[in-house]
Formats: C-alpha cells, sequence, structure tokens
C-alpha cells in the first residue's frame, strides 16, 4: 500500500544520504583543524603511523587537512587523529539505525515523508 511504498522510498533516501556522508566527511579535531574521515583518509593516516613508528621516516611528519592546510603532527598527534577518525564511523551507523527506526515507527505517509534525511556527522557546510 501507500504507507510501505512511502516506507521503502524513505529507506532508499536513508541509503543514498548514508553512502554519501560516508564518503566525503570530515572531523573537527582536537588538534585544532578538519580533517578527512573517510576510510581512505583513515588509511593513509595509520600509513603514517606504520613508518613513523619503524622508524622509515621522521617525526613530526606533515599533513594536509580537510582544507588542504599543512600541519606538522608528532606520532601522538597522529594516533589522536586517528583514533578522532576512525570514531566518526558508528556516529554514522548511529544516524542511520535511529532514522530506519523512525521509519519503521512512522504510522502514516506523512509521518513518513517528515522523516529529514539531511544532517549527518562530519557534513555540515562551512558556516551551518
Amino acid at each position: 500500500g501507500r504507507l510501505a511504498d512511502a516506507k521503502s522510498t524513505k529507506l532508499s533516501e536513508i541509503k543514498v544520504a548514508f553512502t554519501a556522508a560516508e564518503a566525503d566527511s570530515y572531523i573537527i579535531s582536537s588538534l585544532g583543524f578538519r580533517a578527512d574521515a573517510t576510510r581512505r583518509s583513515i588509511g593513509d593516516i595509520e600509513g603514517l603511523i606504520d613508518l613513523v613508528s619503524s622508524g622509515a621516516l621522521p617525526a613530526p611528519v606533515t599533513f594536509r587537512d580537510y582544507d588542504n592546510s599543512y600541519h606538522s603532527l608528532t606520532l601522538e598527534q597522529l594516533n589522536t587523529l586517528r583514533l578522532e577518525a576512525k570514531g566518526r564511523g558508528p556516529l554514522l551507523y548511529a544516524r542511520k539505525w535511529e532514522l530506519e527506526a523512525a521509519v519503521d515507527a512512522a504510522e502514516t505517509v506523512e509521518a513518513v515523508q517528515e522523516i529529514n534525511v539531511v544532517g549527518w556527522p562530519g557534513t555540515e557546510t562551512v558556516g551551518a
């Protein structure tokens, strides 16, 4: 029926929004800048940590942030950044599950349509 169709459409919107949020996102680091928080960027940070830990690369290392500014980071700072970036994934899933639960609980087509799928952690535009 109409309600099932509305729910199906809204769940598709949530999936698209989640995928987009996961693909292009950042965290506001405690180090004082925005940093990419995608799977690839987390892998890059882990690569730097491995190189510094093994002695192959001397610390501090140069790191380019989300806004293309450069920072000189120690091993300790790289580890902080890694934890912060990795912490964003669970926040995205929590938001996805919260939206899916709202769709599941909705009892009218209007209630489903009112569920807003924008506003994911770390995807806010500058000044928003």
